[in-house]
């Protein structure tokens, strides 16, 4: 018994108890976490929204040249807001080979939604082509 004892109140002991239930643990908060991010992933009809933006965009290309520059128009859009850089880069890479620019220079301009603002006005001298969602349209230039 006095062995047992000893055992028992020795640091080895219960470093690894401390550590093996540390470890245990983070097992299982892994374990759910995974199985709740697997559930929203494999659910029927996800998609993440990288592809969801990237199928929108894809659905104004029929109505643009083969190549040049296409306006970008968001109201409030700021270069210094992360999260508007970041929808204006993935309308670029959705939009390529075309090259995408803030304003109204080109003939085309794609109009995206803010929150709060919806769909930016009409902007003098441009018609409406094609609304394709609340979040997104397509101006051409008046010729």
């Amino acid at each position: 018994m006095p062995v047992m004892r000893t055992f028992l109140l020795s640091r080895p002991f219960w470093l690894r108890a401390i550590l093996g239930g540390f470890v245990a643990v983070n097992c299982i908060m892994f374990a759910r976490r995974v199985m709740h991010d697997g559930a929203t992933v494999l659910r029927p009809g996800y998609q993440d929204a990288v592809t969801a933006s990237d199928e929108d965009f894809r659905r104004v290309l029929p109505h643009l040249p083969t190549h040049g520059r296409i306006g970008y128009l968001k109201p409030g859009f700021e270069r210094a807001n992360s999260d508007d850089l970041a929808q204006f880069f993935q309308a670029q890479y959705s939009l390529a080979p075309l090259v995408l620019v803030t304003g109204t220079q080109p003939e085309f301009v794609v109009a995206v939604a803010r929150e709060d603002k919806g769909l930016p006005e009409i902007p003098d001298g441009f018609e409406r082509v094609q609304v394709f969602s609340a979040e997104l349209a397509l101006y051409r230039r008046v010729r």
